[in-house]
């Protein structure tokens, strides 16, 4: 009787959990952080670049 009520609440967990809102998947968030650490790059390689052209034309 306590296996059937174990197996019952694991599917119903791993039912919740397939459910769960996109944004809310740990794979999205970990998407979402790499993209924030690809972007500061890009945006300090630029400002690198734009500090660099300012100091030539100094």
């Amino acid at each position: 009787m306590m296996e059937k009520i174990i197996e019952s609440k694991i599917l119903q967990l791993q039912a919740e959990k397939e459910k769960a809102p996109f944004w809310k998947k740990w794979w999205v968030k970990k998407l979402i952080l790499f993209l924030q650490d690809l972007l500061i790059e890009i945006l300090a390689s630029r400002y690198e670049e734009e500090e660099e052209k300012l100091n030539k034309k100094k």
